[in-house]
């Protein structure tokens, strides 16, 4: 896990000089949203939404071209239907990707992301454990106002998407995402 945030923020920042844009910038935004899980069976045992905090790091490499990786992370906790035994959940998105920043006005944008992503998680119920991962992509739109040179806020939609398997049954991580962020331009 560790090893993959470090891999992510590394690809950024290499990305960096072969930087063809006066304008070329590293940003960081902090973004909190709701998910809204893709799988039923997640959101019978665990609720239907779960806060998604996330930090995103971006390098312009062309005009309005930036590359970006990105890690969030949500828990959840809830009792099994049946025998009503306590479950608990922990997942982390680290996702890379490519995406464009077109000016719409002198301080609003139009962003736009896609990229892949490892869905890593662990699921602990009736005193088992299960632990996986799963590689998936992710979309993302929205828009973007500038407060001043170096600091905007961003409104965004997006939408993962990825599935595993256990034991023969097959499900769902990812689901759509609304989040609010506030981004930082050095």
């Amino acid at each position: 896990m560790k090893k993959t945030i470090i891999t992510s923020i590394i690809m950024v920042v290499a990305l960096a000089p072969f930087s063809f844009s006066a304008e070329s910038r590293f940003s960081v935004l902090a973004s909190g949203g709701v998910l809204r899980h893709a799988d039923s069976g997640y959101r019978d045992l665990y609720g239907s939404s779960v806060f998604y905090p996330e930090i995103t790091f971006r390098a312009v490499f062309y005009k309005d071209v930036f590359a970006w990786a990105g890690f969030g992370f949500f828990s959840g906790s809830g009792k099994t239907e049946l025998l009503g035994y306590d479950a608990e959940t922990s997942r982390n998105i680290v996702s890379l990707g490519v995406g464009t920043r077109l000016r719409l006005t002198d301080a609003l944008f139009a962003v736009a992301d896609v990229g892949l992503c490892r869905f890593g998680y662990k699921e602990t119920a009736m005193e088992m454990e299960v632990k996986g991962s799963a590689i998936g992509f992710r979309l993302d739109a929205g828009l973007a106002y500038d407060l001043t040179k170096s600091l905007s806020v961003e409104a965004r939609f997006g939408f993962f998407s990825g599935s595993d398997e256990y034991e023969g049954e097959s499900f769902k991580l990812g689901g759509i995402l609304g989040s609010l962020a506030l981004g930082l331009r050095f």
